[in-house]
Formats: C-alpha cells, structure tokens, sequence
C-alpha cells in the first residue's frame, strides 16, 4: 500500500506542467521540529526541501531525527501538497497527502494526511505549520528559505 501511495505521488510530480522561468514558482529549504502522539511518542528536529511543480502544487521531502521513548529514530516523510492562495501575504491553507517511514524496531510505513498554514508564500521566508495523522496524530512546524523567484 505504501509503495502504492510512493509511486502514485511521484507519477503526479513528474507530469506536472512546467512553467517558463519568469513565471516558475520558488521551491524552498527549511528547518522543522515535529512530534508525532504514538506509542512511545516521537519527538525530533529535520530538514525539509519544497519543490514547487506549479503555482499551488508542491512535491515535499522531510527528514528527522529524533527519539521515541528511549530510543533514537528516524523518520522521512514524502508528500504532495496543495496551496490554496499562492499570492496571499497573510497565512494560505494546505492540503497534503503522502507516505511516511520511522526506522528502529518498531517503525514501519504510514500513510500521511494532513492539513497545514503556510505564511507569506511568496515571500523570502516564512512559517509552516501541519496538523494530521501519519504513525499517530502529526504536528509540525517549520520555518523555510524560499529560492529562486518570489
């Protein structure tokens, strides 16, 4: 079912249409601290890259390391997100959708579903912020560098 999910994310990335590069999207590098309510509880901090495909789709890679109980983990997310108001200075909803994977002896693979804020899209930086289910209920924050165009 992961593999599924996997495939049919990256299937959509790669038809997705390519602008001209006056009107291409900026893709962003960020930081991000998430906690996931699971059994043991995840707590960790990562990185994530955004790659914006269009104007208000977007393919996002996130990596974290962190600890479950007493034990140290690691967890990568791959998602694909819609941004509902690109232009807006203020705070714009997302949708996302994608796969997650927690190493150790208890990870496994996770479907993710979530709902999120993304402050100032268009801006050189900004807040991100996610609430959903993926290995437990998801709650992310993170703080991007957009590059390219603005």
């Amino acid at each position: 079912m992961i593999r599924r999910v996997a495939v049919a994310v990256l299937a959509l990335a790669s038809v997705a249409p390519s602008p001209v590069w006056a009107q291409r999207p900026a893709s962003s590098v960020g930081i991000q601290a998430t906690l996931v309510g699971s059994d043991p509880a995840f707590g960790g901090v990562g990185g994530t890259v955004v790659k914006a495909l269009d104007r208000q789709l977007r393919l996002t890679a996130g990596a974290t390391v962190g600890r479950a109980g007493s034990e140290t983990r690691g967890r990568g997310e791959l998602a694909l997100e819609y941004l509902f108001d690109p232009a807006t200075r203020g705070w714009s909803p997302r949708l996302s959708g994608g796969v997650a994977g927690v190493s150790g002896p208890r990870g496994g693979g996770y479907v993710l579903l979530m709902v999120g804020l993304e402050q100032r899209p268009r801006e050189r930086t900004g807040w991100r912020i996610d609430l959903g289910v993926g290995g437990g209920v998801r709650v992310a924050a993170s703080f991007t560098w957009r590059l390219g165009r603005h």
